[in-house]
């Protein structure tokens, strides 16, 4: 049995084993837990900065291929700089040196940024541009443009004398040291007792019938230089005779001179049809029709966009095709008739209305072309040298005939009041039906 020393001793052991087993525990299991922590920290992190290293490298030669080293970006108005360094790495002479030009050459060239800004040009000024041309063109135009005042004596309900004038547009076409031929309608001035011209600055001089054709409604005028004061002759131009070969539908064109009863108005449209050809005495005439419509107290020259003039506006040849149109003589089908009325040549004159013959038709006429003669006149040159319907003209003084320009080239060669062979072949005979006839040319008026 143990006493009370003993217990007490035995008490105190057990209470120092408890402590012992307090005290030294604790540490124990710390210094593991740093342990682990240490050596777990110098595993990790070399890990870390390798695999960081890695990284930074692959995204630089990433960068290289992919990515230009300088670039600029542009986002909803903001500019944005993305500059960065070049990286090179010494792994290879070659490689560095290709890579350090590569970078250089990066470096100083940078990418040019532009920003394009919508343009809105107001559709108004445009148009009003437009037109402001086309009164460029008029106006320019108009510098050949005079007017011509017929003037016609007469009495009025008392038996008063009174003038009665009517006035139209006159286009200058050639000028001389002695006159000025002026192109008007000719039924402006017909029967007039006295014909004036006014120029632009307002002088007015008197002028002259020259010459006229009265099939085509054209007359010439002449001024005499003398009476036009030396302002006035600085206030006009000569007018340029363009080319209307190209004349095609929808060619936009201007008409000058008083095309809607106004002088010096202007009017803008376009070619409404391709040419077309009318019958008129010994030959045929080009016509075009503009979209322009037609007044009867109008007239006036049809300009191209340069300026030059390529027809005549007319009332004659007026159908139920062109009703409301503006019928207008082709400038290159008038050139010649101009140019014989300028200089007052005889014009010389058969008297027939035909048409080249078609070569489908040519064959089962029994030629190889010609002028078909579709009616002769009365009392005409070819009426009395024994010419008829249904001859079909194939030379004229040994010239081959095929159309009417080379008929109208050998009659002005053989000249008016001459006589000249026409060799023809009359249709209405089975046998015998090539004759030659002697027809003394006269002079048309």
């Amino acid at each position: 049995m143990k006493t009370n020393d003993e217990t007490q001793m035995s008490g105190q052991q057990e209470n120092d084993n408890y402590t012992f087993m307090t005290q030294e525990v604790k540490p124990k299991r710390k210094r593991k837990y740093l342990k682990k922590l240490l050596s777990g920290a110098l595993i990790v992190m070399p890990l870390a900065i390798l695999f960081g290293f890695l990284a930074f490298l692959s995204f630089r030669i990433t960068q290289k291929y992919f990515y230009p080293v300088e670039s600029t970006t542009v986002m909803e108005g903001f500019e944005i700089d993305t500059t960065m360094e070049a990286v090179t790495t010494v792994t290879d002479t070659t490689t560095t040196e290709t890579t350090t030009e590569e970078s250089t050459s990066e470096d100083t060239t940078e990418p040019e940024v532009t920003t394009e800004e919508p343009t809105t040009e107001d559709p108004i000024k445009v148009v009003r541009d437009q037109y402001s041309i086309l009164r460029g063109v008029a106006g320019e135009a108009n510098k050949s443009i005079v007017t011509v005042t017929a003037v016609t004596n007469g009495s009025d309900w008392f038996l008063n004398d009174s003038e009665k004038t009517n006035s139209a547009f006159g286009l200058i076409l050639s000028e001389n040291s002695r006159a000025i031929m002026i192109v008007t309608p000719y039924d402006n001035v017909s029967g007039a007792n006295e014909v004036r011209v006014t120029f632009r600055n307002g002088s007015v001089v008197p002028a002259e019938i020259y010459n006229f054709d009265t099939e085509l409604g054209v007359c010439c005028l002449s001024v005499n230089l003398e009476d036009v004061s030396a302002e006035a002759q600085l206030s006009y131009e000569i007018a340029t005779l363009g080319d209307s070969t190209g004349l095609d539908t929808g060619v936009p064109v201007i008409a000058v001179g008083n095309p809607n009863g106004y002088m010096y108005s202007m009017e803008v449209g376009i070619i409404s049809n391709r040419k077309t050809t009318e019958q008129i005495t010994d030959g045929e005439i080009e016509l075009f029709n503009t979209n322009l419509s037609e007044k009867s107290n109008g007239a006036g020259v049809i300009v191209d966009l340069t300026g030059a003039v390529v027809g005549f506006m007319t009332h004659r040849f007026n159908s139920d095709l062109n009703r409301g149109l503006s019928t207008c003589y082709s400038v290159n089908g008038l050139r010649h008739l101009l140019e014989d009325l300028a200089v007052k040549r005889n014009r010389p004159y058969l008297g027939i209305y035909g048409g080249a013959v078609q070569p489908e038709m040519a064959g089962t006429l029994g030629v190889g072309s010609g002028i078909y003669i579709s009616r002769v006149i009365t009392d005409s040159p070819a009426f009395v040298g024994g010419l008829e319907r249904g001859d079909i003209i194939t030379s004229v003084n040994g010239t081959p005939i095929s159309d009417f320009t080379s008929l109208s080239s050998a009659l002005r060669a053989a000249g008016a009041e001459s006589t000249v062979k026409v060799d023809v072949v009359r249709t209405t005979l089975t046998t015998d039906n090539e004759m030659t006839f002697e027809v003394t040319l006269g002079t048309r008026e």
